[in-house]
């Protein structure tokens, strides 16, 4: 499931423990949204959305970019 998932992100240090634990609330806010009728309201859901934007994100930030720079033309002098 989603535990064992998560705890393989954090082994592999995808995410570290704060992502671990914000993703970990996340997780249990949709299993109750679709399993118990949990709504909630907009700032909470805003809010968990960001979280994983933000996680999301922060991968492309970590990417290894460093064959661009061989990519990228040269300044003439």
């Amino acid at each position: 499931g989603f535990k064992t998932k998560l705890n393989q992100m954090l082994e592999d240090k995808h995410i570290n423990k704060k992502q671990y634990e914000l993703l970990e609330i996340v997780i249990e806010a949709g299993n109750a949204a679709g399993h118990r009728g949990f709504r909630p309201n907009k700032e909470m859901l805003d809010n968990l959305l960001h979280v994983v934007e933000d996680i999301i994100s922060l991968e492309f930030k970590t990417l290894d970019f460093s064959n661009y720079s061989e990519q990228i033309p040269k300044r003439r002098n």
